[in-house]
């Protein structure tokens, strides 16, 4: 991708494109609501109203979400104004980046990270040396500083594009640093490393300059969800897609091997396996370091079975029947179960039926073999990376789920 050789318009769908991945992790955007905001003023300055009340996967949704609202309203008493025009404001601004971005969508995306990644690892590996780095990195954050809006997490200091962390440790284990590139943690870079990898892979061809790029950032990670989910996507994608079943016999031979030395030898990654299991075994105690996804997803299935259809909402008060957050008993950290307790099983399965048609409908555009193969493998990732992350309001994710509804314009143009 040439910068000097973009049109204006190809520039300002950059900016839409980036907007939408930073109001999907980047600490600077996700602490300031009001940034939402902007971003979804500046769509609608220059999207095209006629094609959003043409769509009728944005109409339904909306319709839907007003139906849900009604329904959790009704059922819990969920009456609060600012909650509910914010649930609108997260589920109308993907759609209208997602129609100046058109069936690009993607393309911006893969070229947006590859270029973040690039400046994250350019930062990042010389930090390890010269600690110093690190320093001059935190002296400029103060510019982008900010007073974190979370009961249970700090302001992750930041240039805007990339985020300083300190060393990683658990249970007393001091371990190296780990790459967040611009988002909130590592793992969360991780995340959307492993989706650029899903979209950019090619009928025998994994090992463009791009994905090269992607893994070794992905590794600079260090995130054992990031790790599972691309493990498992190559290992699916060697055998139904690519058909090289000797290919995928070495990963499934491998990554238990490297799997098995890493908790063998690292400390740091043993300790906190150990932990998830005791805390598991444990988890009718409140304090926050229990709280880990397993425990969240029970404690969420449970909640789940006494508002099944409409949900909780995405309000506290409605969820927790309290208006502030006192202990950690409220934390929730488990994407998927998340998203299910707000929404209710409906929605849920409406959203994610619409994830895999988009994952399959991406697969046509770039004539990937076994479209629906590639469906419910990239889905089946985007899942086990839920399971870890929170991902499925933020914009980029609900932008993915409209990307289904593009289906006459891709095959038209194909």
């Amino acid at each position: 991708m040439n910068f000097l050789k973009l049109s204006k318009k190809e520039i300002r769908n950059y900016f839409v494109a980036f907007l939408l991945i930073a109001n999907s992790g980047f600490p600077f955007f996700t602490n300031e609501p009001y940034l939402l905001l902007v971003s979804f003023l500046f769509t609608l300055v220059i999207f095209d109203w006629h094609k959003f009340l043409t769509n009728r996967l944005f109409v339904t949704t909306i319709f839907v979400l007003i139906i849900l609202v009604i329904g959790q309203s009704l059922l819990i008493g969920l009456s609060e104004p600012k909650t509910i025009i914010t649930l609108f404001i997260r589920w109308l601004y993907p759609a209208t980046s997602l129609l100046i971005l058109s069936t690009n969508f993607v393309r911006y995306y893969i070229n947006i990270l590859y270029y973040l990644a690039i400046f994250s690892l350019l930062l990042f590996i010389p930090s390890i040396f010269i600690p110093s780095i690190d320093n001059i990195l935190l002296s400029l954050s103060t510019i982008f500083e900010q007073t974190s809006s979370s009961d249970f997490y700090n302001y992750n200091s930041n240039i805007l594009i990339y985020t300083i962390r300190d060393s990683y440790a658990i249970e007393n284990i001091s371990f190296f640093k780990r790459n967040s590139g611009p988002f909130w943690e590592a793992g969360g870079f991780a995340v959307y490393l492993v989706l650029a990898i899903i979209f950019n892979v090619k009928d025998r061809s994994f090992w463009t300059r791009k994905n090269i790029v992607f893994v070794i950032a992905l590794i600079t990670t260090w995130s054992t969800g990031g790790f599972i989910a691309f493990g498992f996507f190559m290992f699916l994608y060697s055998i139904l897609i690519i058909k090289e079943k000797r290919f995928g016999l070495i990963l499934f031979l491998i990554v238990p091997v490297t799997f098995y030395y890493i908790y063998n030898e690292l400390d740091f990654f043993q300790a906190r396996v150990d932990r998830s299991i005791v805390y598991y075994n444990h988890r009718s105690d409140v304090d926050y370091e229990r709280r880990d996804r397993m425990v969240s997803a029970i404690i969420d299935f449970e909640t789940f079975l006494e508002h099944p259809i409409f949900g909780t909402g995405r309000s506290f008060e409605g969820r927790f029947g309290k208006t502030t957050r006192k202990t950690y008993l409220e934390h929730r950290n488990n994407g998927l179960t998340d998203f299910l307790v707000k929404y209710g099983v409906v929605f849920f399965l409406f959203y994610f039926f619409k994830l895999y048609q988009s994952f399959k409908l991406y697969a046509i555009s770039v004539k990937l073999s076994l479209p629906r193969n590639y469906g419910i493998i990239s889905l089946g990732t985007l899942m086990i990376l839920g399971f870890s992350q929170g991902l499925f309001q933020y914009s980029f994710f609900i932008a993915l789920f409209y990307f289904s509804s593009f289906e006459y314009l891709i095959l038209k143009r194909d």
